[in-house]
């Protein structure tokens, strides 16, 4: 799959990974009919949530011939379509707190440790900082951070939305950090949080309501003022070996909140003229809710681990949603030991082990595009490349 090229506003190029409508070759009239059911969902997703007047041509040449397999073969080179924008005062907030060298508080009262030369922040939480003791009184502690913010605060980040869109070569992407599971442990902890959901899973029910109130308002506010083409929401939700909880622990208490979450950024995307894209990043082991993740409305999963065992979930999705990105071990590639050489092999077996099943985008893990050692985004991107450029 790849995004081979926009030209201006005015044409959209793309390559299928998998063509459903009969015939070897695809015509723009047969597009329209297909369209959503019968062709690729993300390509059409993408093809509907492109800014608004771009004109839409579509000829043989686009499309290769059907091969056996069903699938194209040029890859998506990691994020190399999304372009984000986090100049909103939504975005700004949430993600406040955080300043290398010194020790800060999020908007929700979180402390973070950003200790000198490291790459990121982390939740620094103990008995004496801790934002939520006691989840039973959590109204007394919890208090969500406003999303509402006067319409001159959106105006940066709506002209660069505004400038993405007139050059016409990426789609508008946004963020939204810190899903429901991270925010409660930032809360109140790794251990209390899990053992909440077993001690105290009405309070856990009610905060989490009141987070979802935060979230919900979060993006509509992102969606009405930037317009985005995609979302990017990110939650944790496994270790590299696991789930963090049983998977009806899990469906118990954030399955149904996160099908309401992605459905209402849809059906505001559709208020707005955009069907959005919902990416949702989990860097993580979720082989288990593969099909939950479904009927939440995801698109995309960002962050697939190998260990998921990403060919075997290929087969079993065979090109329903959500697709698969990631699969690239962040542990051998950015380890700070790994030869060139090393890189470029991970790279390469990510791709060959999927290589011939649908629905896949080899990327790093992690949830934005870069990488901590310098240099190691780019050369993933440049072996991804080689491998498509030996396809022509």
């Amino acid at each position: 799959m790849r995004v081979s090229q926009f030209v201006g506003r005015q044409r959209l190029q793309i390559l299928l990974p998998q063509i459903h409508v009969s015939g070897d070759r695809v015509t723009e009239g047969e597009l329209q009919k297909a369209v959503p059911d019968k062709i690729d969902q993300l390509f059409c997703d993408i093809l509907r949530g492109a800014a608004e007047q771009i004109h839409i041509h579509v000829d043989d040449n686009i499309f290769p011939k059907r091969k056996s397999t069903g699938t194209a073969d040029e890859l998506i080179v990691q994020y190399e379509p999304l372009a984000f924008v986090l100049s909103d005062p939504v975005t700004r907030q949430h993600l406040g707190g955080r300043v290398e060298g010194e020790d800060g508080k999020d908007a929700w009262g979180t402390t973070f440790h950003w200790k000198k030369g490291d790459h990121a922040a982390i939740p620094y939480i103990t008995p004496e900082n801790v934002v939520c003791p006691d989840i039973t009184e959590w109204q007394k502690y919890c208090k969500k951070p406003n999303t509402l913010f006067p319409e001159e605060d959106w105006k940066q980040a709506e002209e660069d939305a505004e400038k993405i869109r007139q050059e016409g070569t990426h789609l508008v992407s946004v963020l939204m950090a810190t899903g429901l599971f991270e925010q409660l442990h930032f809360l109140m902890g790794f251990e209390d949080t899990l053992l909440n959901f077993i001690m105290e899973p009405d309070s856990v029910h009610e905060l989490l309501d009141y987070i979802m109130e935060y979230r919900m308002s979060m993006a509509e506010e992102l969606i009405r003022h930037i317009k985005p083409d995609v979302v990017l929401s990110h939650d944790d939700w496994g270790a590299k070996d696991r789930l963090f909880m049983d998977p009806d622990t899990y469906r118990e208490f954030f399955k149904d909140r996160y099908e309401k979450l992605y459905r209402h950024i849809k059906e505001v995307g559709r208020e707005v003229g955009k069907d959005i894209i919902v990416i949702h990043h989990a860097d993580s082991h979720c082989a288990e809710i593969i099909d939950d993740m479904a009927d939440m409305h995801i698109d995309i999963w960002q962050g697939a681990l190998p260990s998921n065992d990403i060919p075997a979930l290929q087969r079993h999705l065979m090109g329903r949603k959500p697709y698969l990105m990631g699969g690239i071990d962040a542990g051998i590639v950015d380890n700070p030991f790994a030869t060139e050489e090393e890189v470029r092999k991970e790279v390469q077996r990510a791709i060959h082990d999927s290589e011939g099943l649908p629905g896949f985008i080899p990327c790093i893990t992690y949830g934005l595009p870069e990488s901590i050692r310098p240099g190691i985004f780019e050369m993933i991107s440049e072996e991804i490349e080689k491998y498509n450029q030996s396809k022509k």
